[in-house]
């Protein structure tokens, strides 16, 4: 209790002080404030706004479970710590106005908020948009960084174009210029909105080798979750997996009509365990592999394909992806690792296996 006493004698106006106390406080300015301690304003369930124009440290749990905080503004060069924001659900706007980056010491500061379901908006100045979307911490949340010019924002992914205009880019050939490598849009299945990224330009081979698809997009979060297969083999690999007859059969006929006629099949290679070697099939619709996803070490399996290395690198975090409540989880990869389990990414990004029948994130990709 020490921190959050010790936070309390700072915050002014002795008003501000007794709201506090019998957590009715619903906006909160203070330039006073340097340091919010840790659990400082904790589960402060009716506090909306939150303005430290000088402030320096943000404790871990700090504002944990605020669950009507919309906004927070942050004047100082700041240092967030862990699971600051964590459970605060309507928190879709963090404006960071200095002119360094601030800090995040881990990217679960932010989860299970709006940012975690990319449906918010981390703004600072414009001269630092690229170094922030470049900051190992940042990274799971690149895609929502955005100018202070921009404040605030109707929507949170960079392409409003419909799928129409976007297919019609491809055809024409200004999609090369038009849309860049890191832009997002939504693709609605089943009337839920599902935020897709540009990973790649002219990278994925067509499967009737007449070049290279023009663009391929992959989800930011989970399409919810799913087994691989509906017993522990591997056998055979990514061709013969459930997932991927899921995905073709299930997935692909949800999809808008004018998407799914303009995806075009791609060569996917994988890793099969039984064979010790890198196979190739066609798909539409798909889930990563691990050379795709840059990862090294035993959880690289493939010998070949393509790197998305414009959005994924060696570092874990830019692996790092959102469950559909806002957690950071586990999600498949399409190479084999074992007789039994596939390759996939743990929730801090990096390599792990699962066995086939677990039920972890499904990420699709598609190229059109």
């Amino acid at each position: 209790m020490a921190d959050v006493v010790n936070t309390r004698t700072t915050m002014g106006e002795q008003a501000a002080l007794d709201a506090l106390v019998a957590h009715t406080l619903t906006e909160l300015i203070d330039d006073g404030v340097t340091t919010l301690g840790q659990y400082g304003l904790y589960k402060q369930e009716n506090l909306q706004s939150v303005n430290f124009p000088t402030c320096t440290s943000i404790g871990s749990n700090s504002m944990q479970d605020c669950v009507k905080l919309e906004k927070v503004e942050i004047g100082g060069k700041c240092s967030i710590a862990s699971s600051a924001f964590s459970g605060c659900t309507l928190l879709k706007s963090l404006i960071l106005s200095n002119s360094a980056v601030s800090t995040l010491s881990s990217y679960n500061a932010l989860a299970s908020t709006n940012f975690a379901k990319s449906n918010g908006g981390i703004f600072v100045p414009s001269d630092l948009v690229d170094s922030y979307k470049s900051n190992s911490n940042w990274l799971p949340h690149r895609h929502l960084i955005f100018s202070m010019s921009d404040y605030p924002r109707s929507s949170y992914v960079t392409v409003t174009d419909t799928w129409a205009q976007i297919i019609a880019a491809a055809d024409d050939g200004s999609y090369a210029s038009k849309y860049k490598v890191g832009d997002t849009a939504i693709v609605t299945i089943n009337n839920t909105n599902y935020v897709v990224m540009l990973v790649a330009k002219d990278t994925d081979v067509k499967s009737d080798d007449s070049g290279t698809a023009h663009m391929t997009w992959l989800c930011v979060g989970f399409y919810g979750k799913r087994r691989m297969n509906a017993s522990d083999v591997t056998t055979d690999g990514w061709e013969a997996c459930e997932m991927r007859s899921w995905l073709s059969g299930t997935v692909l006929p949800l999809l808008p009509e004018e998407l799914q006629n303009a995806i075009i099949e791609v060569n996917k290679p994988y890793f099969d365990y039984g064979s010790s070697s890198t196979k190739t099939c066609n798909d539409k619709l798909w889930i990563p592999s691990s050379y795709e996803v840059c990862l090294t070490g035993s959880y690289l399996k493939e010998d070949s394909g393509v790197q998305y290395s414009g959005v994924f690198s060696s570092t874990d975090n830019s692996r790092v992806k959102f469950d559909t409540d806002g957690s950071a989880g586990t999600w498949w990869l399409r190479s084999a690792y074992s007789g039994t389990y596939f390759v996939c990414v743990n929730g801090s990004g990096g390599g792990y296996s699962g066995s086939a029948t677990n039920a972890y994130g499904v990420v699709f990709g598609f190229c059109i």
